[in-house]
């Protein structure tokens, strides 16, 4: 029925331009979808500034209070950034690699129980600087995360609030320890200002990749020259994001590779990108009339789907049937998306 979907949508694409008469609403989705990111953008630069402070206070500081202003920040400026997300109209997977890579591997970037030597952290011939975190973000394999949004949540997150505590277990305090024992205490004693120099040096890196994301999305807005290339440019970057929605939606329940596992914060973070979904087709932007043109019937059925994803993606403690339903809900959003992003492909292509 999918295929033919899209075939009915090739032909409905290739006997006719879109109409003369569409042109002003284009161009008012255009200011809209303007309006919608310089928003976006001060939002996300004042959230990171935030948690910039918040995880700089906490390293200077560690104590419970600031730890969970720290983790606190961290989320609001991480769901602030997904909402922006879809703005970047030309692909820069690098950029975006950087900013939002997940999942990790938390053994390449701190001690594991088993392995107590083994990360970034604990080999001192790796220096914690900014060039080098650079170097190391993926340098064999894509989860060898060492940048970006996720390494701090790791480390914001998973680690205890004594591996950021010199002298957190002294070892005159227990005299039953042991010469080993002593000698681990010791060496974690030593890592403490490794870890904290890498959790500052990666939220500044953030802060610098972010900036530089904000400039390539404005940059690209004032590039493109009529209205209907940055629509198409949007419903491409909407489709590439649902791809990762939907899987995000079946890892939901895996934490170790789950978008926000650590930090608990999965299920927000898909409910999050399904509300830019719909803010920037049915909300802030109001994509409704292009949609109703390339394929009517499409349009109707993408709000009542939209809304029933949302629906879904907000239920805290969702059955095994709630989640099965909204894995498929998102599966068919997918594919509406793609039946817009074809058609109206094939229409500016004709």
């Amino acid at each position: 029925m999918l295929l033919s979907a899209c075939s009915d949508t090739k032909e409905a694409g290739q006997s006719k331009r879109l109409p003369i008469s569409l042109k002003p609403t284009l161009v008012n989705n255009v200011n809209q979808f303007n309006t919608y990111v310089q928003q976006r953008h001060l939002d996300v630069g004042r959230q990171t500034k935030t948690m910039a402070a918040q995880i700089n206070m906490f390293a200077n500081e560690p104590s419970h209070e600031n730890l969970l202003r720290a983790q606190a920040a961290w989320q609001t400026a991480h769901e602030s950034f997904l909402k922006l997300k879809p703005a970047l109209l030309v692909d820069k997977d690098q950029l975006i690699r950087r900013i939002d890579a997940w999942p990790i591997q938390p053994g390449f970037l701190d001690s594991l129980p088993d392995y107590p030597t083994t990360g970034i952290v604990n080999d001192i011939s790796i220096e914690i600087s900014a060039t080098e975190l650079i170097h190391q973000h993926g340098i064999t394999s894509d989860d060898e995360v060492a940048l970006g949004y996720h390494s701090l949540e790791y480390l914001l997150f998973a680690r205890k609030l004594s591996d950021y505590i010199e002298n957190s277990v002294p070892a005159d305090s227990n005299p039953a320890l042991s010469t080993r024992s002593l000698e681990n205490v010791g060496a974690a004693a030593k890592n403490v200002n490794r870890r904290t120099l890498m959790l500052s040096t990666i939220v500044i890196q953030l802060a610098t990749d972010i900036d530089r994301f904000i400039i390539q999305s404005e940059s690209e807005l004032d590039d493109q020259s009529s209205s209907a290339p940055i629509l198409a440019g949007l419903l491409k970057s909407l489709l590439k994001n649902m791809r990762q929605a939907f899987r995000e939606s079946l890892l939901l329940n895996e934490r170790d590779v789950s978008h926000g596992g650590y930090s608990d914060t999965s299920r927000s973070a898909l409910l999050q990108e399904l509300n830019t979904l719909r803010s920037l087709t049915l909300g802030e932007v109001n994509l409704s009339p292009l949609f109703t043109i390339l394929d009517a019937t499409n349009a109707k059925s993408f709000e009542i789907t939209i809304n029933q994803a949302i629906a879904l993606a907000a239920k805290e403690a969702p059955s095994e049937t709630e989640q099965i339903n909204l894995d498929l809900t998102l599966s068919a959003l997918l594919h509406q998306l793609e039946d817009f992003e074809l058609a109206l492909r094939l229409r500016l292509n004709d």
